[in-house]
């Protein structure tokens, strides 16, 4: 990945194009060229993103930050009660929303 943002910082506005060819012939029979492909192709469009996007790591971050939270808060509050106020359930449905997102 970083070397892709080299050659896109030197290549500049040109319609140069970075070719990454990656050999997964090789290890065990069992784990799969498809499988293999599929977690590197993720890892390395995480990487690239996070070096050529401005600020993307940051949020990226910033949104596993507050997922973290939201684990955290849903967990103090305990089972939901028949009897409860309002603004909880309201508060509960939120912390629902950010744990599915993330």
């Amino acid at each position: 990945a970083k070397a892709c943002e080299q050659f896109s910082e030197a290549a500049g506005n040109s319609l140069a194009r970075c070719r990454v060819d990656v050999d997964f012939t090789v290890g065990d029979e069992t784990y799969t060229l498809l499988k293999a492909s599929t977690e590197y192709m993720q890892s390395f469009s995480s990487a690239i993103s996070y070096l050529m996007i401005p600020g993307i790591m940051q949020e990226r971050q910033k949104e596993m930050m507050r997922v973290s939270e939201a684990k955290v808060e849903w967990m103090e509050m305990g089972e939901e009660a028949a009897d409860e106020d309002e603004s909880i359930t309201k508060r509960r449905q939120e912390l629902m929303e950010i744990l599915q997102s993330g």
